[in-house]
């Protein structure tokens, strides 16, 4: 890593605490007079959690888009840290569980595309990466509810010298967005339509929040599966998928089910995902006939 990032402890101002995991702690605070989130590892005793660590400020520094949550630098001592962007609105999970919460054909469709130009953006890197973890609480949304795709600690390149052929044959991330190659029976290795299985079910979890009106998890409608590896068994060996709502427009239905398709060549890739979706959105504000409950909010809450 070049020395440009690196950033001096004394420089941080630290406020509360936003969130944490087994292996780090995510504090709001302040850098130079911006707002900042500042992720501190917890276990440097651990040396593959700092390996993980130091993997996930290495790519963050290589990434610039919009849709990607901004790096600022890191810090060595007293202890590692990742100094990035603050999204205010906190993780895109979070915000579609309040039942208040502004969920609207045209949002779905904008994080949508968000999502995808995010996710072409790693696909495009040179090696190419895959993020291995997509789901909703690893979207942030920023002041103005725009996608900041984040967590890159189970990123990992797929060509070139830094490809980890071990690594990617590993199972990882969250089994309800975890595309069925993946199952360890096959013995595959995660690709760039590993990563576009995920967003068919992040886009399940959306357009189910709007039709039914609450959240719900994917797979939770099904009382036989309890546990993450029945999720993963079930998808994989019997083609088990959340069920798409009736209310759903067949177009929307049509691009969930070819991004959670079995098979990985018949998924679209990042780029053609974002252009079906911009194709959607033309569409949706032509016409504006899509199924919405009379009780959706009108406004941000």
């Amino acid at each position: 890593m070049s020395s440009q990032w690196v950033i001096q402890h004394t420089d941080l101002t630290f406020g509360p605490v936003l969130g944490q995991g087994l292996t780090a702690v995510v504090h709001k605070g302040s850098f130079k007079e911006q707002e900042v989130a500042i992720k501190v590892l917890k276990l440097e005793q651990q040396q593959q959690d700092l390996k993980d660590f130091k993997e996930e400020l290495f790519i963050m520094s290589q990434l610039k888009a919009h849709e990607i949550v901004h790096f600022y630098g890191f810090v060595i001592e007293p202890k590692w840290m990742i100094v990035m962007e603050f999204c205010p609105n906190g993780s895109l999970y979070h915000y579609i569980i309040k039942p208040n919460s502004e969920v609207t054909w045209e949002r779905i469709l904008k994080w949508c595309i968000e999502l995808a130009r995010g996710i072409n953006c790693l696909h495009n890197c040179k090696p190419a990466l895959v993020h291995r973890d997509l789901k909703t609480l690893n979207m942030l949304l920023d002041r103005d509810f725009n996608i900041k795709i984040c967590d890159f600690g189970l990123s990992r390149y797929t060509q070139g010298n830094q490809r980890d052929d071990a690594t990617l044959v590993k199972l990882r991330g969250t089994y309800a967005y975890t595309a069925p190659e993946l199952h360890p029976s096959f013995k595959k290795q995660y690709t760039a339509k590993s990563d576009i299985y995920s967003c068919g079910v992040i886009m399940w979890e959306l357009v189910n929040r709007l039709v039914k009106g609450k959240h719900s998890k994917p797979y939770s409608e099904f009382p036989d599966l309890k546990y993450d590896f029945q999720v993963i068994n079930q998808a994989s060996m019997n083609n088990r998928r959340p069920t798409i709502p009736p209310e759903c427009p067949n177009k929307v239905k049509e691009v969930i089910e070819r991004c959670w398709s079995k098979d990985p060549e018949e998924r679209p890739n990042a780029a053609d995902l974002c252009n079906i979706l911009k194709n959607l959105k033309s569409s949706y504000k032509k016409k504006k006939k899509w199924y919405t409950p009379s009780n959706s909010p009108t406004k941000v809450k």
